[in-house]
């Protein structure tokens, strides 16, 4: 992440520049966060630095100067900072020089940009350019320079400049953020521009006002998330540069008491709601536009958690609910929505297909029907919460909760017709569309069963095992082991919500209440920490799997006996438990498994918690569909928990549907999806200590990378024509197979019998009714089914460990493949089960495996020499400048023996046998008369038709590989004379790459060095470079995401 703090001298850049980069070396670490500044940055940089701001020199000078400067920085520090990953900020760039040089002191634009491009300079990912009152500025600022000696005209030109900078990007803006927070404008008129105005005693809300006008505001207090403006930003080869988002956390920071928390959110979707229209216009990668529509959600939790009167809230809420039905209805939200889902590079199809659903059935509700639902969730809320005080409110809550549910079923009928679905699936959809009532009926009845079956046994032989209580534990011992427990696993306090923390019911009659409660919220953190963003492309989805992280960690590892004899001897020496018995190993597991039926949702044990979400499942079905009325829910409910043997401790209301807040705000359709995180956490335990028990005790001690590793099974392929290899997200290369299927032929036509190296055993070797193909020929699919059935075949071999995901694949295609052919690898990957496939050009996947610079403006030579093609490229600058792909390979090497050894002996061999010749004593230079090397062979004599074996000669096969040899080195010379001057001088220094296993053909790189007179080496792993390449791509998808694509 590239990002840069622009504005004139005293704006407050230079100090927030280093704010953020002190803010992420906390998060980060020192080693992975770079701060600079121009000019300067590099010691060469810096000595330009002292000439530029000491000395008056005329503006063309000082413009080249600059950037000299510039590439030097962006060569030596900014892009080798970047290719390892580090957040780079910058305290002045390129806007600073254009507003500089090109507004204050006349310089043409056209050339300043020109000279940029001729440079190479990579344009950041995002900018912020803060705005202030000259004067203002001028008395701030600290810098004493040339500059200085300047009027306040000239600084004048240099703020317009930076205002006309920002104003040509299509990003969302804040101008003078303090009075329009203060005064709140019914529909302030915000231009289309990343400048932020401020006055010298607003300067310290500048982070409030950037985290949160981007994208989505506080969560509890604490997760922000800015998504940067697009910046076009061309590199020298004309290539864009792409859009990222950065997550982070807020610094301290001082808030004017005037600036109350309702106003700033006002403020805040006002601003999205008057400039969304426009934006989403003119962006052309619209879809980071589409995600924010879904993080609008946010920021009513926000106010709804706020302390805020009840007529307050109303108004706010409503108002904020119509902004966002009025965003989500618009227009352009449905044009965005067609083109992104039409633009097969996008790589969040599952999201865009989110806010597609959100879109279709939001729409249709009419706006005085989502402010009067607005209205009765906020008061049905403020009633339960008043009823809990005092209970002659809870008549009154009755009341308005029956107006809720009229209002719930007329949304649900309405989303219901748009996405022609049943009514309780409208209201499901809203957080899996997987997740329907047709599950409901296939899964709910077999946990019923299970429950049915097994809970009266579990209790009965509690009762024999006599489990031995423990005495009753105040809370602050509780409290105490709880925090003794997170930071012997190694979860620290703070990555758990503070308000989750803090609000815990402790319950002093069950000691481990506390930990329980500690150890889901942990899960929860682990979730939001390492998963959150890689689940949106998954089966399961976001509000499943943060559920099952919270159940995995507490109803799993916390009753696990590995988990309790980690905890025993801590819980012994906080509770000084009297008795052997009482603190065994062995009545503490009884005891962390008992089973207690409650009616009580925050009491549940397993059992009871499997009884509360099929009752309540049902009643909301029975709700919704109006087959039961509130007047009979209270009675419906005891007649449930009646059914499942659950003892009712009941007064009112309040103990059974109003028991919790679920129903009393509104929120319908969620239940479901606990059943489903149970169940795979249930799953994922398992999975974990049948095959992962030595991992077990690393996760009880906070080493959550296996956990983690669970939901990563993202794959990339080099789908070669001799080869196939499979590189696995944080694995590495976990499969290489020969791309040979053996097939056996049932009721006249052809099913998968072997693949890999099993199936290339059977070449040439098969019975009748079996024959052994290669699905591929010259780098692309000759027979799709089995190519399909091959990679099927291979996903599952190299993914052998549990996973929810489907995967996400990179797959190699040769840069000179047919649209048709990329379209047939795409295809055939898609239908072996992944979730997304993303293809990548061969000679780039190679370039980056055998580790070439490929994002410096500097030429790199790649030749890859596979199975059944040889790529050649010069990549600059993330791009391919030139390549050529010839149809010439190890297999036609292996062709070219076989003829060879046919038409001049009469002998017939195998493509095994071929290959082994080929590998043994094979060169691509004619040996000396005096060099007596060969080997043995055995075919069949075409002439006699009997078996035969002869002495090949060294130079027999050299002889034979003369054309296929010739045919790389004419693609070579070709690429080499299509390469432009500029790149031509850096491959003469570099020289050329050779990779791929036809690369290591003995004498291969001496017959090309002589041909080209350039140096030629080959690459370290030559074989695996492809996939190693792919595979750092993978790794790295923000980073290398430009050389991605997808076939239309």
């Amino acid at each position: 992440m590239f990002i840069t703090f622009e504005g004139i001298d005293g704006s407050g850049k230079t100090t927030q520049s280093k704010l953020l980069a002190n803010h992420f070396k906390q998060i980060r670490g020192e080693n992975n966060v770079v701060l600079t500044r121009e000019p300067g940055g590099t010691n060469f940089a810096e000595k330009v630095r002292g000439v530029l701001l000491t000395n008056n020199i005329d503006s063309i000078s000082e413009l080249l100067l600059l950037i000299s400067m510039r590439r030097e920085h962006m060569k030596k520090l900014i892009l080798p900072a970047l290719a390892e990953g580090k957040i780079v900020i910058c305290d002045r760039f390129i806007d600073s020089t254009i507003a500089y040089q090109g507004y204050g002191f006349g310089v043409d634009l056209k050339l300043i940009e020109d000279l940029h491009r001729l440079a190479g300079v990579r344009y950041p990912d995002i900018t912020f350019i803060l705005d202030i009152d000259v004067k203002v500025g001028l008395s701030r600022a600290k810098d004493k320079n040339k500059y200085e000696e300047m009027d306040v005209n000239f600084y004048n030109k240099v703020g317009k400049g930076f205002k006309e900078i920002a104003i040509k990007e299509p990003a969302i803006s804040a101008d003078s953020f303090t009075k329009f927070a203060k005064s709140a404008p019914e529909k302030p008129g915000v231009p289309l521009a990343t400048v932020f105005t401020f006055t010298s005693g607003a300067i310290d809300i500048f982070f409030i006002c950037v985290f949160n006008i981007f994208s989505r505001p506080f969560i509890s207090g604490k997760e922000i998330v800015i998504c940067r403006s697009k910046r076009p930003g061309l590199s020298s080869a004309g290539s864009k540069t792409s859009g990222r988002s950065l997550y982070i956390t807020p610094l301290e920071l001082k808030l004017e008491p005037s600036l109350n928390l309702p106003s700033m959110l006002w403020f805040f979707m006002t601003i999205f709601s008057t400039s969304l229209s426009s934006s989403l216009v003119k962006n052309s990668e619209k879809e980071e536009v589409l995600y924010r529509v879904k993080n609008i959600e946010n920021t009513l939790k926000v106010l709804n958690q706020s302390q805020l009167n009840i007529e307050d809230k109303v108004e706010q809420m409503s108002l904020l609910e119509e902004i966002r039905h009025e965003i989500i209805s618009h227009d352009a939200i449905k044009e965005s929505l067609a083109d992104a889902l039409g633009n097969k590079k996008s790589a969040n199809t599952q999201q865009l297909k989110l806010i597609e659903r959100i879109h279709k059935s939001n729409s249709a509700v009419p706006i005085n029907l989502v402010k009067s639902l607005s209205k009765a969730k906020v008061e049905c809320q403020n009633l339960w919460k008043l009823s809990h005080s005092e209970t002659s409110n809870l008549e009154k809550l009755k009341e308005r909760f029956t107006d809720l549910i009229k209002l719930i079923r007329e949304v649900a009928s309405i989303k219901s017709q748009q996405l022609k679905c049943s009514k309780y699936d409208s209201l499901l959809a809203d957080y899996d569309s997987d997740i329907t009532e047709k599950n409901i009926r296939e899964v709910f009845p077999k946990v019923g069963k299970f429950f049915s079956e097994n809970v009266d046994k579990i209790i009965e032989k509690q009762k024999k095992d006599k489990v031995t209580n423990i005495q009753k534990v105040a809370t602050q011992k509780q409290i105490e082991l709880g925090s003794l427990c997170l930071q012997q696993m190694g979860i620290a306090l703070n990555e758990i919500r503070t308000s989750y923390y803090y609000s815990i019911d402790y319950d002093e009659s069950d000691f481990c209440y506390d930990l329980f409660s500690l150890l889901r919220h942990s899960g929860y953190a682990i979730y939001q920490k390492c998963l959150a963003q890689n689940s949106i492309s998954s089966p399961i989805t976001r509000h499943v799997m943060y559920e099952t992280q919270g159940l995995f960690m507490e109803r799993m590892i916390g009753t696990s006996r590995e988990f309790i004899e980690f905890i025993q001897p801590h819980i012994k020496e906080k509770f000084a438990i009297k008795g052997k018995t009482n603190s065994s190993i062995e009545n503490l597991y009884l005891v962390f498994n008992e089973i207690n039926l409650s009616s009580s949702l925050k009491n549940t044990d397993e059992f009871s918690l499997l009884a509360h979400i099929m009752l309540r499942t049902k009643l909301e079905q029975d709700i919704i569909n109006g087959t039961l009325e509130v007047k009979d829910l209270h009675d419906a409910w005891l007649e449930g928990m009646k059914h499942y043997k659950i003892p009712v401790k009941t007064e009112n209301e309040l103990d059974t549907y109003f028991q919790d807040e679920y129903w009393a705000s509104g929120v319908m359709g969620y239940f479901p999806i606990k059943i489903i995180a149970l169940i795979a956490a249930v799953q994922i335990f398992s999975f974990v200590k049948k095959n992962h028990y030595e991992s077990l005790s690393a996760i009880i001690k906070g080493d959550f990378s296996l956990l983690i590793s669970l939901f990563a099974s993202d794959i990339a392929i080099d789908l070669g024509t001799a080869n196939t290899l499979v590189y696995q997200k944080n694995q590495g290369i976990v499969l290489d197979e020969p791309s040979v299927v053996a097939r056996v032929k049932e009721k006249g036509s052809y099913v998968p019998y072997a693949f890999g190296k099993k199936a290339k055993m059977m070449l040439g070797k098969t019975p009748g009714e079996i024959e052994a193909i290669r699905p591929l020929k010259d780098g692309v699919i000759a027979d799709f089914k089995s190519a399909e059935e091959m990679l099927k075949y291979f996903i599952r071999s190299a993914n052998t460990k549990f996973t929810v995901n489907k995967p996400n694949i990179i797959i190699c295609v040769p840069s000179g493949s047919t649209p048709v052919e990329r379209r047939a690898i795409q295809d055939a990957a898609e239908s072996a089960g992944a979730n997304e496939v993303f293809l990548i050009e061969e000679p780039m996947a190679a370039a980056i495996g055998a580790g070439l610079p490929v994002t410096e403006p500097e030429g790199s030579m790649i030749v890859d020499i596979g199975g059944g093609t040889t790529e050649v490229a010069i990549i600059s600058l993330g791009g391919i400048v030139y390549s050529r792909s010839a149809r010439v390979g190890g297999d036609i090497m292996d062709e070219a023996i076989k003829s060879y050894i046919r038409e001049n002996h009469k002998l017939l061999i195998g493509e095994t046998t071929a290959e082994k010749i080929k590998k043994s004593i094979g060169s691509a230079s004619l040996p000396g008369e005096n060099n007596k090397e060969g080997m043995i062979i055995k075919g069949r004599d075409l002439v006699s038709g009997m078996p035969k074996e002869m002495l090949l000669s060294e130079y027999q096969v050299a002889e034979s590989l003369i054309e296929p040899v010739h045919q790389i080195i004419s693609a070579i010379k070709t690429a080499l004379e299509s390469t432009p001057p500029e790149l031509s001088s850096d491959i003469v220094d570099r020289g050329i790459i050779l990779s791929g296993g036809g690369g290591l053909l003995r004498n291969l790189g001496k017959v090309i060095s002589e041909t080209t007179k350039l140096p030629v080496r080959v690459a370290d792993d030559p074989l695996c470079c492809v996939a190693l390449g792919s595979g750092k791509v993978l790794e790295n998808m923000d980073y290398f995401s430009h050389v991605l694509f997808k076939q239309d």
